[in-house]
């Protein structure tokens, strides 16, 4: 036995299975809502990420203002001092965010994995670019371990974790 509505703002009719079981049948209007719910998570969890990475120092323009800055090595007191700012920065944002963890949910298994992955693809791999790049220059005679608080591996164990 089938149920229907005939109005046309209807987005799901009730069926019976084989089983005498109800269940939904999804229309076009249904699917078209759903499409458009998916973009907009996926549009926030970019512009999510865009917001940490500027939070975090690593913005394609911070970046590129680092690079053209000048000489890479340690014997540029200069440099030293912006890689000093650039890692307290990232440390400070993530400690930041740590602050928070807990009180952001994902309760969607699939949200909270894409979510996941789109920090990983954005946020890790911007750090794991700069890190990999500026954490073997020698820009702090004493306190090396203070600014190298965060490898990229310990960053993408905070994401998966975050929104439980």
């Amino acid at each position: 036995s089938t149920s229907t509505s005939t109005s046309t703002s209807t987005i799901a009719s009730k069926a019976d299975d084989e089983k005498g079981s109800p269940r939904l049948i999804w229309n076009a209007e249904m699917l078209t809502l759903l499409e458009g719910v998916r973009a907009r998570i996926d549009d926030e969890q970019v512009n999510f990420c865009a917001v940490l990475i500027q939070a975090m120092g690593l913005s394609p323009d911070q970046m590129a203002e680092l690079e053209a800055s000048g000489d890479q090595s340690a014997k540029s007191s200069s440099k030293g001092r912006t890689l000093k700012a650039k890692f307290a920065q990232f440390n400070g944002a993530t400690e930041s965010i740590l602050k928070k963890k807990g009180t952001w949910r994902i309760n969607s298994e699939v949200v909270r994995g894409s979510t996941t992955a789109v920090l990983n693809r954005m946020v890790v791999a911007a750090y794991r670019a700069f890190y990999d790049k500026y954490s073997v220059v020698n820009f702090s005679s004493k306190h090396m371990d203070q600014y190298l608080r965060f490898e990229p591996d310990t960053i993408a164990t905070l994401f998966r974790t975050f929104f439980d």
